[in-house]
């Protein structure tokens, strides 16, 4: 990557190529290309001056310098377009370079601020439509440009401030149809690929191919460039390749990590800057002097790792060893096999809640002073009821963020009037919470029912969709296949459990441990092995009852996977956990490979293998988790054979 740079006599130069690794904290310019550009020749050679486009480029410089940074990149004269491979290797690596950008200044070069007030001045209709009337909102390129970094300042021909893409949001966001969430700093792949393909659709570009190319940053895709193979073949070829890779990413996990996100901010709040800063504050001044990191992996509650864990610790500290540019940001509790491990990691720097108090603390009472301003809005507590919600929560939280948003949970379905007669029956600490919850299902006239739920949902191996926990237990076999209905039976779990997108999740993973280590009598009474075979049953029932041959009646059974569509309604919707997970829960009924146990449902085993083991794996081939399938067989397998040499 080339780069410009401004001297201290107010003359530019050109900067060797920068390794990735090792480019310098750069501002950018976005524009519209003019008649007479600055091309790479002219910078090399000294000259250009004279052309109408080194106006905007001085004008970088000069803006770059007012921010403090050396060097800016601008594309009329940073890339060598009479060499192809540069220039395609740029339209590819675009998109990061504007993200990588520390400062993205963009030039309107068709709007005077002799015509119309700064924007930070004017009143937004005025701005708005003095903006709209700007070609740069309707080129294909600029699209990437405008989404890509994360600071965008917008200026006039005329050089002057009209503010930064945050504060002209609104007005941003009605004319390019894009969502105000993407200029907050939301993630590009948190839209929609409808939606995303959509704000290109009303932008122009010289070259039609160039509609799609303005596209692969959008979506996060590398494809080769191919001028002159039309648009409709650009677009087949960004389509295979999306596909190609959520179908990857789908592979590997269970659940998408955006939908968790939302769901987490749903049901305890969104982030709170003033709550957290003083974590990032912390590590980014305990660095001691290491070598900048180019990327940050996040790894949260480590702790919760139920299985693999001695593997994924074993990854990240080799990782680390050799990536070492690579930042890892881990949170966990305080587990000795897991600090044991890291402090054989040289470049670790710890950072302890215990001996951060004071900012934990401070981060408490901001979330606790935020939560109870919402309750109070919402609920409409006069000062009194306000101000004895927050002295309690204040007193009682044990810098516990959770047990906050969970008392205010339950807080939110209370008037007003009734807050401070019930705000005593909250306990601190978050297993006296629990227990009341507990208590409270005990008192509820669905208890037996609520527990079976619970016991089924403590053991299944990822949360479920409603479809899905019908054909894992028999206990809702009187509840009509009415969502509503279905949401209502768990209704009563509410302080433990949530339900988004038609998905039960557990509150938070400690309200999960809270069940299985401290409430493991109350909850399974039989034992855990009995929940789990209780799953195995209901499972197997519930696909051999729906399972044939040709399930979704196909014309030909032999045709690749996608070009097979899934009738409406899908027989297969809510059995997608039974097919993946029924031979799980049949090894842990006999506590988890405890082979001493005679074989007591040998017998349903062998009846659905029999009958419908074809037409399983026919269906396991239509949910596109044959994999599965074959990992399944081979533990069954393995665990029968343990099971006939004990017998022998």
């Amino acid at each position: 990557m080339r780069l410009l740079q401004r001297l201290a006599s107010g003359g530019i130069h050109l900067s060797r190529p920068f390794a990735d690794d090792e480019v310098p904290e750069y501002a950018i310019l976005s524009h519209r290309w003019e008649r007479e550009e600055v091309d790479l020749e002219d910078i090399v050679a000294g000259r250009g001056q004279n052309k109408a486009g080194y106006n905007k480029i001085a004008f970088c410089a000069d803006q770059a310098a007012r921010d403090n940074l050396i060097y800016f990149w601008v594309d009329t004269c940073c890339k060598n377009k009479a060499y192809t491979g540069e220039h395609q290797e740029a339209i590819r690596s675009m998109f990061r370079w504007y993200q990588r950008a520390k400062k993205c200044y963009v030039y309107l070069s068709d709007m005077s601020i002799k015509k119309t007030a700064s924007c930070e001045e004017d009143a937004s209709s005025t701005c708005e439509r003095s903006l709209r009337a700007s070609a740069w909102f309707t080129r294909g390129w600029t699209l990437q440009e405008l989404g890509a970094p994360e600071a965008v300042k917008f200026f006039s021909r005329d050089c002057v401030y009209l503010g930064d893409k945050r504060l002209l949001q609104k007005q941003i966001h009605h004319i390019t149809g894009i969502g105000i969430g993407a200029f907050e700093g939301k993630r590009l792949s948190s839209f929609s690929n409808e939606e995303r393909f959509s704000w290109v659709e009303r932008r122009e570009t010289t070259l039609e191919e160039d509609r799609v190319y303005s596209l692969l940053g959008i979506f996060d895709v590398d494809m080769s460039i191919d001028y002159g193979e039309g648009r409709v073949s650009a677009r087949q070829r960004l389509q295979a390749e999306i596909d190609r890779q959520t179908s990857c990413i789908r592979d590997l996990r269970n659940t998408n990590p955006s939908d968790d996100k939302r769901r987490i901010e749903d049901t305890k709040g969104g982030l709170l800057h003033d709550a957290y800063q003083w974590i990032l504050k912390n590590t980014a001044t305990s660095d001691n002097g290491l070598s900048p990191s180019r990327s940050s992996c996040l790894v949260d509650a480590l702790d919760e790792c139920t299985s693999g864990l001695q593997e994924l610790l074993g990854f990240i500290s080799q990782r680390s060893s050799l990536t070492p540019r690579v930042k890892w940001l881990i949170s966990s509790r305080n587990w000795p096999p897991i600090e044991e491990h890291f402090y054989k990691i040289q470049r670790m720097v710890p950072l302890r809640l215990e001996l951060n108090a004071e900012s934990v603390s401070e981060g408490i009472r901001t979330y606790i002073e935020h939560k109870v301003g919402q309750l109070a809005q919402e609920r409409g507590y006069n000062k009194l009821t306000q101000d004895t919600v927050l002295e309690y929560f204040s007193t009682n939280a044990n810098g516990t963020f959770l047990w906050v948003a969970l008392v205010c949970q339950s807080l939110r379905n209370l008037q007003g009037r009734h807050v401070l007669r019930k705000l005593k029956d909250f306990p601190p600490g978050l297993d006296d919470l629990y227990e009341r919850m507990t208590r409270q299902i005990d008192e509820c006239e669905d208890a037996g029912l609520c527990k079976q739920l619970l016991a089924v949902l403590t053991v299944v191996y990822r949360p479920v969709t409603l479809v899905e926990l019908r054909a894992v237990t028999d206990v809702l076999a009187d509840i009509n296949d009415d969502q509503e209905e279905l949401a209502e039976v768990i209704r009563p779990c509410g302080s433990i459990l949530t339900i988004r997108d038609d998905t039960v999740y557990f509150v938070h993973q400690s309200a999960k441990d809270y069940l299985i280590d401290t409430a493991s009598h109350w909850l399974f009474p039989s034992g855990k092995e009995a929940a789990h075979r209780s799953v195995f049953l209901a499972a197997c029932k519930s696909m051999s009852g729906t399972l044939k041959r040709n399930v979704y009646g196909l014309d030909s059974v032999v045709q690749p996977i996608e070009h097979i569509d899934q009738p409406d309604p899908d027989p297969l919707v809510g059995l997608h956990y039974s097919c993946l997970y029924w031979v799980d829960h049949f090894i842990d009924m006999y506590n988890n490979g405890n082979t001493s146990t005679e074989l007591q449902d040998e017998g349903s085993l062998s009846e659905f293998v029999e009958d419908k083991y074809l037409n399983w794996l026919e269906a396991l081939s239509l949910c596109q988790s044959m994999s599965n399938g074959v990992l399944a067989m081979a533990r069954l397998d393995h665990f029968l054979q343990v099971i006939s040499d004990k017998r022998r």
